[in-house]
């Protein structure tokens, strides 16, 4: 799991949390977003979708941050709401918390977000004309 993994490992977690990691292990996902110039370092993004506001109210008031907005409505369906957590370094620190909780698919995909958020960039240089 790696160093920062194994401190995380250590630290409690309330039940609330544990809460949330669960809602997000079996609903959300973690994807990378590639950013605007000039770094075009990638995004680490995390959504969690529910056709319930009260649990994304609620997960957002435990993770303490995101954003919730509602998904364009499908005929014959229940209206969906997405949380978004807006902010990579949030994201970032987010995952590294829930990291030792996760099962290991999600936690692999984590990971690896993870390793490539904290990569280094350099600062892309200007084309010559």
């Amino acid at each position: 799991m790696g160093r920062l993994c194994g401190i995380v490992a250590h630290m409690t977690i309330s039940a609330d949390m544990m809460w949330a990691i669960g809602l997000f292990e079996g609903e959300g996902c973690i994807s990378l977003k590639k950013r605007a110039k000039p770094f075009w370092k990638p995004h680490v993004q995390l959504e969690l979708t529910s056709t319930d506001l009260d649990v994304l109210n609620r997960f957002t008031s435990i993770v303490g941050f995101g954003a919730i907005q509602p998904r364009a409505k499908v005929a014959g369906c229940k209206q969906a709401w997405v949380w978004r957590g807006c902010k990579a370094h949030e994201n970032a620190e987010l995952l590294t918390l829930w990291v030792p909780q996760l099962g290991e698919r999600r936690r692999g995909k984590a990971l690896m977000a993870l390793a490539v958020y904290y990569r280094p960039y350099k600062k892309r240089e200007k084309r010559a004309a």
